[in-house]
């Protein structure tokens, strides 16, 4: 990474990542968040360096599927995860001490004991992401993950705005209160976690092979998840226009589409410190620059079919909501109704 917190890009257009899909410390080495089987330290991924599940009911690619033939165990067929189907109740308490709470989730896991593994680890926010399907409440298969009330704790951190790096934290939610929100509300350093509190274990590493990023004619290609996105971002624009919007795109052949919102947090980067990058900015310069939301295929339950965004821009956290959110930045000199429109970031 550069002094400000960017990536240098390589001389072919690519992310300066290296193929573990890791973000280098100075030394070179990435953030630890734990010990692994061999007892090295584990380094949490900055980016998803597999394919993105997606919601087996929306007819998109990719759609989630599990092995459960292992008690206590669900095998990600698409990503190559293991996960902890039960998830662990880390707190109850409203309002606990964020340090206290990471503390206890990494120790749960590096001392559980599934299926003769015992490298469990705390996941990351992408890899949590993985487990979402909007279409559903809550917004996991709870089939396979039992549904929790609670908050699901990551080891990724981001810096939001001028605040210290904030923790990731995702809530998947119930039956009787939807859950879609994938949010950085934690300071570990000075505040309190959101409450109740839980933590799913995952194992396994799946580095990514090659540059993360290929440009070419205005496209970017991720030789990570699979995905190709069209390199800019449209203009603002109603969120029910996006789907519309995409597969009108000719660009290199067309073929494009609304992306799904776990797709679109693919996008974004756990970047700790120090000036909160959240995309590559080699590969999304202009995207980078935006403080609207994006439109995703995606819906809420309960918002009658209307389209969610999700802000993975400037200073943004990632909180996908209704058309109306108080996140948006409402645009100077607007009409009401336009104050928040989103761009679109088509995918193929």
């Amino acid at each position: 990474m550069t002094a400000d917190g960017g990536m240098s890009p390589g001389d072919d257009g690519s992310s300066s990542l290296d193929a573990s899909g890791l973000e280098p410390d100075a030394d070179g080495s990435g953030p630890t968040t734990g010990d692994g089987a061999s007892g090295e330290a584990y380094v949490a991924p900055v980016w998803a360096t597999w394919p993105m599940p997606n919601d087996p009911a929306s007819g998109l690619p990719r759609p989630q599927s599990y092995d459960t033939s292992v008690a206590e165990i669900a095998a990600d067929k698409v990503t190559g995860l293991t996960w902890q189907r039960d998830a662990y109740l880390l707190s109850t308490a409203q309002a606990p001490p964020v340090d206290e709470i990471l503390a206890a989730a990494a120790t749960y896991c590096a001392g559980l004991r599934l299926g003769d593994f015992s490298d469990w680890r705390v996941p990351s926010r992408i890899e949590l992401v993985s487990l979402m399907d909007f279409s559903s409440s809550p917004a996991s298969n709870s089939t396979v993950f039992p549904s929790v009330e609670g908050y699901f704790v990551s080891s990724s951190q981001h810096k939001v705005g001028t605040a210290l790096a904030a923790v990731g934290e995702v809530w998947m939610g119930t039956a009787s209160d939807p859950g879609d929100s994938i949010d950085y509300a934690s300071d570990p350093a000075m505040s309190q976690a959101q409450g109740t509190d839980a933590v799913r274990c995952v194992r396994g590493q799946v580095p990514g092979e090659g540059p993360h990023y290929t440009i070419a004619n205005e496209v970017v290609q991720d030789n990570w998840t699979g995905l190709s996105w069209i390199q800019a971002p449209s203009a603002l624009m109603e969120p029910g226009s996006v789907a519309s919007y995409c597969t009108s795109q000719t660009l290199a052949g067309g073929g494009w589409r609304e992306p799904s919102t776990p797709e679109l947090e693919t996008l974004w980067g756990d970047f700790p410190d120090p000036t909160g990058v959240s995309l590559d900015p080699t590969a999304f310069a202009a995207a980078l620059q935006l403080a609207q939301g994006f439109g995703t295929a995606d819906v809420e339950l309960a918002a009658s079919s209307a389209p969610v965004w999700v802000c993975i821009g400037k200073e943004c956290s990632t909180f996908p909501q209704d058309d109306v959110a108080p996140v948006l930045f409402p645009l100077t000199g607007s009409e009401p109704y336009m104050e928040y429109w989103v761009y679109a970031e088509c995918v193929r």
